[in-house]
């Protein structure tokens, strides 16, 4: 399972192991006085977009888009911009390793 701000992603290898991973996180959600909106629901899903990156069953991959994006950065002319650029970077990776725990 990851959960990120609002978002929680159910990850399971069967489809029955993904029944019962789902049940008991709408059971801690209803324990915790939560609710999870059915429209913005999505269920069973082999691969999904989450940002910025692809989750499946192959494992995490980033966005070709977004690499593309990152590739046309101008290259940084200063210290600031360049400190700039590796905060960002240690930011993106920190919010990962934060939610893959």
């Amino acid at each position: 399972m990851l959960v990120y701000l609002d978002d929680i992603l159910v990850m399971s290898r069967t489809p029955e192991e993904h029944e019962k991973h789902l049940r008991i996180v709408l059971e801690v959600l209803r324990q915790e006085g939560l609710r999870a909106k059915l429209s913005k629901c999505e269920f069973n899903k082999p691969e999904l977009h989450f940002l910025g990156h692809v989750i499946g069953k192959d494992g995490i991959a980033v966005v070709p888009a977004e690499i593309a994006v990152i590739e046309k950065w101008p290259v940084p002319k200063s210290s600031k911009e360049s400190k700039l650029f590796w905060v960002l970077q240690i930011i993106s990776a920190s919010l990962w390793s934060i939610s893959a725990q």
